[in-house]
């Protein structure tokens, strides 16, 4: 079974996401829903942690976990598995994006790839429960994992660990083909994106991924308009083509 989680605590601003997994027919929890209170970027990891601690899991189940108030799903749960499965279901699979985020001097330090996708994006992954908590509790003490977050946001923490350990110790592999997860941050709509039946495909590297998160804000228009309602629109009527009619800021 796969379980789609996210976090986020206004669950109104949860409407893209939730609108497309309808769409899709995918289900998606909110581990965030009910919570007081929003305490700092620990509390995505640690409200994952608390989820999987609280239930019981088949051997075959995968937790894919995304952020909340900037994804999109461009897929099904179909889509999904077979993205995963490309990667020979690893352990854990990570977003990759095209910035070295939030450490810039650790972008030499990422393995090369095929892509622009070479750097760690910790708003999507996809991976066994007790990978994914081995991720969240690389560091025990709740301290050091909060200063870190507070100063590099989870990002930071997950970074340190795939880079540290993660990577050769664990086996954990980032989707630099972008065959689960699309960040759009450095994406250019009119160059990189096109649409087949309601998906949208990456023409870079000719995946249509069924996560698309727009991190770093990189939703708003030249206009200020949310190119997130115009692809929604798009997938609703299955239409093909370019973007049209939106402008991205330059």
């Amino acid at each position: 079974m796969l379980y789609l989680v996210t976090y986020g605590t206004d669950d109104g601003k949860l409407y893209f996401l939730r609108r497309s997994a309808l769409l899709w027919g995918v289900q998606v929890e909110n581990l965030g829903l009910g919570k007081k209170e929003w305490a700092g970027y620990q509390d995505k990891l640690w409200g994952v942690r608390e989820w999987i601690q609280g239930r019981s899991f088949e051997p075959e189940d995968r937790i894919m976990f995304v952020d909340a108030y900037d994804v999109l799903l461009n897929g099904g749960e179909e889509d999904i598995w077979r993205g995963y499965q490309a990667y020979q279901c690893p352990d854990l699979l990570v977003a990759a994006e095209k910035n070295s985020y939030p450490f810039a001097d650790m972008a030499d330090d990422y393995p090369e790839v095929d892509t622009e996708y070479r750097y760690l994006n910790s708003g999507g992954f996809i991976g066994t429960p007790a990978a994914i908590l081995k991720m969240i509790n690389w560091i025990e003490d709740d301290d050091v994992v909060r200063e870190i977050c507070r100063t590099a946001t989870d990002q930071g923490y997950v970074v340190r660990y795939y880079l540290e350990e993660g990577r050769e110790k664990d086996g954990v592999q980032l989707d630099s083909r972008c065959l689960v997860f699309n960040c759009m941050w450095g994406v250019r709509w009119d160059k990189e994106v096109q649409f087949e039946n309601g998906r949208m495909v990456n023409t870079v590297t000719l995946s249509k991924p069924p996560v698309l998160h727009f991190n770093g804000d990189t939703y708003w228009t030249k206009d200020h308009s949310n190119v997130m309602l115009t692809m929604l629109e798009k997938m609703e009527v299955r239409g093909s083509g370019k973007l049209v009619g939106v402008e991205q800021p330059e």
